[in-house]
């Protein structure tokens, strides 16, 4: 935490409004996604249901991104987070109100539709607002952040949900964690409304809703968003299941699902505070690949369970690895495109990753409701090698090159 506390110091203001804006929204994340499904199981609705409004959930995400490139270039960051807040508010509250199949249905795309704006500010925002030098550590530390919010609101959330449980209903508790959650992204805003906006500069990609996209096609661009979207389509079919794959398929209490969760956080923030270390000695291409190769094994060993303690070690190093490398790869895909074009690939990398991911949700819903809890892992694990191999292609040709001309010499 000093260590935190002394990064803050050196970054611009703007740079350390949004970090208190990424915490807030994301605590309430971390609350959804623990929650909402064992929400949703507990009044009685069957594991493709489920499936289905996290699967809308992520979608409305996607394409909540293709007109944030616009709104941000005519309205800036700032009336875009707003807008992006009072979305994830409204939608959170909705989704628990009602009683009604519809209704849940159009409040989680409003929700998904607020976190997609969200997604695809935070990239851009970063990128404008931090020199060079201290871009790296900064990506770093609001992944850090968000993760710490998604870690303590884990854990709380689980234990707060078997506390009151002992005075109302599990329904019942439930449903007033999420409202208070949601109400919690509000407090975003404060932040945000400090924020000093720079002046909008109207380009071309600007007025016109396709030419942004248009001009930041290229080769590398376009296996780089077919790299986000496979690894968004593997993630999809098991990350948003965690809680219910540990309270179904293991049987343990919402308090223990709270804790293996949060466990699993504490990784990631680990991981993100090594990041920029990692980054100096092996670049910024090898790090993400050996992040991604290594979280495959214990991705195996959360399908082929073996105690609950080896369950929550996998967890923790799954967690880590594949997640630690986001702040590099946020860093990269804004490297691959000119300034006027970041605002077009930011939206479209949500796109692709939260429709394919939107997708795989439902996948996985389908598979663990006519197969087994297990079944969608290995399938996941095949989008992840898949994915790897993609991204080695685009950021490391040099190096394969070299290695192949120097197997042909040894053979």
């Amino acid at each position: 935490m000093i260590k935190i506390k002394n990064y803050l110091h050196q970054y611009r203001r703007n740079g350390k409004l949004f970090l208190f804006n990424s915490f807030s929204s994301f605590f309430t994340m971390s609350a959804f996604s623990i929650l909402l499904g064992i929400f949703l199981k507990e009044k009685q609705y069957g594991e493709a249901f489920v499936g289905s409004i996290m699967s809308i959930q992520i979608v409305a995400m996607g394409i909540g991104s293709l007109p944030s490139a616009f709104m941000l270039n005519r309205w800036g960051n700032k009336k875009s987070l707003i807008v992006s807040l009072s979305l994830i508010a409204i939608g959170g509250v909705g989704q628990v109100a009602t009683d009604s199949e519809i209704m849940i249905i159009i409040y989680s795309i409003v929700y998904g539709l607020g976190f997609g704006i969200q997604f695809t500010v935070e990239p851009l925002f970063l990128v404008e607002n931090s020199s060079p030098v201290e871009r790296m550590s900064l990506f770093s530390l609001n992944f850090v952040l968000k993760n710490i919010a998604m870690m303590i609101g884990n854990f709380s959330t689980g234990y707060i949900s078997d506390y009151l449980k002992q005075y109302m209903s599990s329904v019942e508790a439930i449903k007033w964690i999420l409202i208070g959650c949601s109400i919690i992204a509000l407090s975003g805003i404060y932040a945000v409304a400090r924020i000093e906006e720079y002046e909008i500069v109207q380009t071309k990609s600007s007025t016109n809703f396709f030419t942004g996209y248009k001009n930041m096609m290229s080769s590398p661009v376009i296996l780089y968003i077919l790299y986000n979207a496979l690894i968004g389509l593997g993630a999809g079919m098991v990350v948003p299941f965690f809680s219910i794959y540990l309270k179904y398929a293991l049987h343990v209490d919402d308090m223990v699902v709270g804790s293996i969760l949060s466990f699993a956080q504490l990784g990631t923030v680990l991981g993100g505070m090594l990041i920029p270390i990692l980054v100096l000695k092996l670049g910024k291409p090898k790090t993400v690949v050996l992040c991604q190769i290594l979280s495959i094994p214990f991705l195996l060993s959360i399908a082929f369970p073996q105690g609950l303690a080896l369950v929550a070690v996998s967890f923790f190093m799954r967690s880590s690895l594949m997640n630690m490398a986001q702040p590099v790869l946020q860093n990269l895909s804004m490297d691959l495109v000119q300034k006027e074009s970041r605002s077009s690939l930011s939206s479209f990398l949500a796109l692709s990753n939260n429709i394919l991911r939107g997708a795989g949700v439902y996948l996985g819903g389908m598979m663990m409701e006519r197969f087994t809890y297990n079944t969608p892992y290995y399938f996941t694990v095949a989008m992840y090698f898949i994915g790897t191999i993609l991204f080695m292609i685009i950021f490391m040709k040099d190096q394969l090159w070299g290695l192949r001309k120097q197997l042909q010499k040894q053979g």
